[in-house]
């Protein structure tokens, strides 16, 4: 449901090659998100779960430290699993996958200008949620590389405030689309977050971040609980 376990995109790491070519639009919203203070982190901590149409229920635990480029997986029976982003292979390949699709959801706006991809500025448009008026931009990824090529991700903006608040995603360019929105937005030592993520009603379909913590160098970590 919506890229669950399908994952996105490349590598969720920073890209310097790619954000000197990135799209002035693209940077703009991942700017609203808190991307200039990336740098500043040291460590993020973060719950995701999903609440699925046939009933069942995915939760897992991350730490991600992004200077030394490793994340610890601890989300189920057996013992924290810590790897490196930059050496996968057969025994963390699917950590790094399911890591992979979990911070695309956290940070999604700063893959915009980290990953691969073509941004185009349609315009105005239609939420397809709620019907409510706002901004369209479309996220085209490449044919080839990463977990599921072509996908893209229809993003719809919120006149006011600019932020992501509906997407549709269209697996490997697909003409059926997989709408959700974007909630709850908090604040976390510069970082700008959407909490909850929720299908059209009757969808069955809920992703939240129950809990979130964000470590930078210097300051108190800010997060919230789990509810």
């Amino acid at each position: 449901m919506l890229g669950l376990l399908a994952c996105l995109g490349l590598s969720p790491l920073p890209n310097e090659a790619q954000e000197s070519r990135t799209d002035p639009t693209a940077r703009v919203l991942a700017e609203r998100y808190g991307l200039s203070a990336w740098d500043t982190v040291e460590q993020i901590d973060f719950v995701f779960r999903a609440e699925l149409p046939d009933d069942r229920v995915i939760e897992r635990s991350w730490s991600w430290r992004p200077k030394d480029g490793t994340v610890t997986a601890d989300f189920d029976t057996a013992e924290a699993r810590t790897f490196a982003l930059d050496a996968i292979d057969n025994t963390n390949r699917a950590d790094h996958a399911a890591f992979i699709n979990d911070s695309y959801w956290l940070l999604f706006p700063f893959q915009l200008v980290w990953s691969t991809n073509t941004v185009s500025d349609d315009g105005d448009a239609v939420m397809p949620i709620s019907g409510r008026p706002a901004r369209k931009l479309t996220v085209t990824y490449p044919e080839q590389g990463g977990y599921t090529p072509g996908d893209v991700y229809e993003l719809f903006l919120d006149p006011a405030s600019g932020l992501i608040a509906e997407w549709n995603f269209r697996k490997g360019g697909g003409d059926q689309g997989r709408p959700a929105t974007w909630e709850t937005h908090v604040g976390l030592n510069g970082l700008f977050i959407s909490r909850v993520h929720q299908g059209p009603e009757g969808s069955g379909f809920r992703l939240t971040f129950p809990r979130v913590a964000v470590h930078a160098y210097g300051s108190v970590a800010a997060g919230v609980p789990f509810e």
